[in-house]
């Protein structure tokens, strides 16, 4: 996984089984679980600022505010030689990218993207709160870009292999909307304090707040292929993101499983 400001590098569809891990460093108090509604989340994503240098906030799939991307690096072993391109995939679990579209478009154009989900709140004994987010989106605008010969994506400008942009869909490109589950595992200031931001939890942690001990993203979109893929543009296709893994922490959070993997359908 990366986020889609900065390539995360070492971190980075249906039918997903939700993994339940609790990490061995934090200790479960005795007290109530709580559930709280998954707004609480999704309006926190897309706040984070990341300074661009000018007293401004750095976007890195302009006009959509800043969420998390995922990568597809496969290994390689050493008699296969050169490392393969790098695959990176945009999917808006959070629908910022349709409030977007939504908003410069006057309402002319939507995707219609839906978001359900639980978020699970249990206290930890030394008054901090362990977090889990489960999040259900259906028509997220997905894409997908090969970073070439580069080890990193630029999810505005690299080649497009799947799907369109915000800014080429309004141009009146066709949209690839896919269905995508995805889970946090992190734990938060206390009981009841707001919901980070993905970005702000993983770039710039709290006093109190942990980064994500797990994470997975599984996601099945279907839409048109570009002629980058090697096949003529416009094709049907669809694309599968797999992303997962726990134990994660800044200094090695290496996902288990990293795959992007786009196909030709329907010929």
């Amino acid at each position: 996984m990366k986020n889609s400001t900065k390539n995360w590098r070492n971190i980075p569809p249906m039918g997903i089984i939700f993994w339940l891990f609790v990490s061995a460093t934090v200790t479960l108090a005795q007290g109530k679980t709580v559930q709280r509604p998954i707004a609480d989340f999704v309006k926190a994503q897309g706040t984070f600022c990341i300074s661009d240098g000018s007293g401004g906030c750095r976007l890195f799939a302009p006009p959509v505010a800043n969420f998390l991307g995922w990568d597809g690096l496969q290994e390689v072993l050493p008699q296969q030689g050169n490392v393969p391109p790098v695959r990176c995939a945009s999917v808006d679990y959070a629908g910022l990218a349709n409030a977007k579209i939504e908003e410069l478009s006057g309402g002319t154009i939507s995707f219609g993207t839906t978001i359900s989900g639980t978020i699970t709140e249990d206290p930890l004994a030394d008054g901090r709160a362990q977090v889990t987010v489960r999040i259900h989106t259906k028509n997220a605008l997905t894409w997908v870009v090969s970073a070439g010969d580069g080890p990193h994506c630029d999810f505005a400008t690299d080649p497009l292999l799947f799907g369109h942009r915000v800014p080429d869909v309004l141009a009146g490109k066709d949209a690839a909307l896919g269905e995508s589950f995805l889970e946090v595992k992190f734990v938060n200031k206390a009981p009841g304090a707001p919901l980070p931001d993905l970005e702000q939890l993983i770039n710039k942690p709290e006093l109190g707040q942990e980064f994500p001990s797990f994470i997975s993203l599984t996601t099945r979109a279907d839409g048109t292929l570009r002629g980058n893929f090697g096949v003529p543009d416009g094709a049907s296709g669809r694309a599968e993101v797999i992303q997962k893994g726990l134990n994660l922490s800044p200094q090695a959070h290496r996902l288990s499983i990293e795959r992007i993997n786009l196909k030709a359908v329907g010929q």
